[in-house]
Formats: C-alpha cells, sequence, structure tokens
C-alpha cells in the first residue's frame, strides 16, 4: 500500500512532518518553504565526501545514540537532526578531519555550498585517517571519535557556546592534547 505510516507535525520555526514511507520503512522529514535546508543537505553530503565511510558511520552512530537517547527530539524542545549532525561535525573539525570554514558569502553571513566546496576542495585529513584499510580499523576510528564526541560535549559550554561549523576554534584549549598526540 502507499502512503506514510507514524506520521506526526513538529511545530517549529519551520514547521516538519516526520513519517516513515509504508513500502520502505524509511523514515522522513518533510518542510516546506525551507530553501536553506536543501543547501544545508548539500553541504552536508559534501562533507560526507572527505571521507564518505568514516564520517558516514561516525554520523549515523551519533544520530542513532541521539535519538534513542531523545538528544534528537525536536517535537520535545531537545535537537533536531541537523543540529547534531553539525555538532558531530564539529568534533571532526577539532580533530582536523575536516577543515573549520572560515570563509563564507551568504547574505546574511551563512555558508553556501559553493563556499563549502572551495574550502573542502584539495582537503586531506589526517594521514592516519586516510589510511584505513580494513572494516576493523575503521570501526576502531569511529569508536575513537564517538569517544571524542561525549568528551567534548561533556565540557561544552551550551549556554556560551555557539554550534557552527563557520566558527573559528581551534584556539580552545579542549582538544590540544588530542590533537598534539594524533597529528
Amino acid at each position: 500500500e502507499e502512503g506514510m505510516l507514524n506520521s506526526k507535525f513538529i511545530q517549529a520555526k519551520i514547521p516538519v512532518v516526520q513519517f516513515s514511507d509504508n513500502a520502505s520503512g524509511i523514515p522522513c522529514d518533510v518542510s516546506i518553504g525551507n530553501v536553506g535546508g536543501v543547501e544545508n543537505s548539500q553541504i552536508l553530503h559534501e562533507i560526507r565526501n572527505v571521507h564518505p565511510d568514516l564520517i558516514g558511520a561516525y554520523i549515523h552512530n551519533v544520530k542513532e545514540w541521539g535519538k534513542a537517547r531523545e538528544v534528537i527530539a525536536p517535537e520535545k524542545q531537545m535537537f533536531n537532526s541537523f543540529t547534531v549532525t553539525t555538532m558531530a561535525l564539529m568534533v571532526l573539525q577539532e580533530l582536523a578531519i575536516i577543515p573549520v570554514f572560515f570563509k563564507t558569502s551568504g547574505l546574511c553571513g551563512e555558508l553556501t555550498l559553493d563556499d563549502a566546496v572551495a574550502t573542502l576542495d584539495g582537503w586531506k585529513p589526517p594521514e592516519v585517517y586516510r589510511t584505513l584499510a580494513t572494516d576493523e580499523q575503521l570501526g576502531e576510528a569511529v569508536f575513537f571519535l564517538l569517544q571524542k564526541f561525549a568528551e567534548y560535549y561533556s565540557k561544552f559550554d551550551f549556554k556560551e557556546g555557539t554550534v557552527s561549523l563557520i566558527c573559528p576554534r581551534r584556539r580552545r584549549s579542549l582538544y590540544q592534547e588530542t590533537v598534539a598526540k594524533y597529528l
């Protein structure tokens, strides 16, 4: 049969209808008039392409954890999936696996797809991440990143901190030891 399963409306700045596709079971979010959301998805796709297996598995695990623990639960006034994805990517920026985006050309200072592509063009993650050859090595790397995610956000100042891929955060002391040790 056609249709939607488990549909729910989430009232937010940009309202969203969440549901699962009846035929495939794939969860879906639909919003109307959120043009920025399409570009943000394209930016995330470009970032994932830096190291598809590593970044894809890491983000997937962070999001699964977030959903299971209701950290990703905008209907309960918690984070949405995009915010948690951005939070996870910030950890990768701290470890220099992906770059911090300094140059932005959006009308309101936002990161555009062209900005992301220009910054990512030629970007190479540290050698240790480029040489992951086996599933075991990939699994160990993802586990390490999940630990760093937990460490980072256990110390994060949610009252004063900013969740953004365009803030230069290299001066923060939280990861100086980790960066020195692994890079």
